[in-house]
């Protein structure tokens, strides 16, 4: 296991429940994550380009992973583990605290370059079961404290 960055903390018991709030309403059937949007180019043989527009929802949770701390500062684009978890996604279900935020991270950094990278990991449920995670392990710990 690779040491964390300096300015890393632990996420506390507040930061947990507001993490909560949002697994549970993420979960909710017919929950609605943002919209896709075509953009019309205004040049004359411009192509059209398409862009996801997170519901107002996610976007406060996305600000809010960064106001908690839930989006830790490392070199999520060569993490040698971000292959595994591409590849076994159901390999999360037994993930250590350190990868499901690094994880985390990753997602939420690859939105700012893949396009609609998080409506895919939320409508899919794996950005769920990821949070779920975390959940359980963070409930763990405080447990133990």
């Amino acid at each position: 296991m690779h040491a964390m960055s300096d300015d890393f903390r632990y996420p506390t018991r507040d930061d947990l429940a507001w993490l909560i709030g949002h697994i549970e309403r993420f979960e909710r059937p017919g929950t609605h994550f943002g919209a896709w949007h075509s953009h019309k180019s205004t040049a004359r043989q411009g192509a059209d380009w398409w862009y996801w527009s997170p519901s107002r929802e996610v976007d406060a949770f996305l600000k809010g992973l960064y106001e908690h701390r839930f989006v830790i500062p490392f070199d999520w684009s060569n993490w040698e583990r971000l292959p595994h978890y591409k590849e076994r996604p159901d390999a999360v279900a037994t993930a250590p605290l350190e990868d499901c935020l690094k994880l985390l991270t990753a997602h939420v950094r690859a939105d700012r370059f893949v396009e609609g990278h998080l409506a895919s990991t939320l409508e899919s449920g794996e950005l769920q079961r990821l949070l779920r995670r975390i959940q359980a392990l963070l409930g763990a710990a405080g447990d133990e404290r």
